[in-house]
């Protein structure tokens, strides 16, 4: 992703029933402040690139850096 990108549903994919379950549930969760919604279109826009702060889980970067340069 990119910062503009707008992501959303497929027209097809709108006649399924988890398109109703999530229209339903949208907006019942928090949403980190680099993506913009719009329930109405049901779809996501990327603000901004997420940055190393936006991740509440806390992540060793030396691990991950060392598990992937093997």
């Amino acid at each position: 992703m990119k910062q503009g990108d707008v992501i959303g549903w497929k027209e097809s994919s709108k006649e399924k029933g988890v398109y109703a379950e999530a229209s339903r549930q949208v907006g019942q969760r928090p949403l980190p402040g680099w993506i913009e919604l719009d329930r109405a279109a049901m779809a996501a826009t990327v603000v901004r690139l997420p940055e190393a702060n936006d991740v509440d889980t806390p992540v060793d970067t030396r691990l991950v850096t060392e598990y992937y340069s093997r």
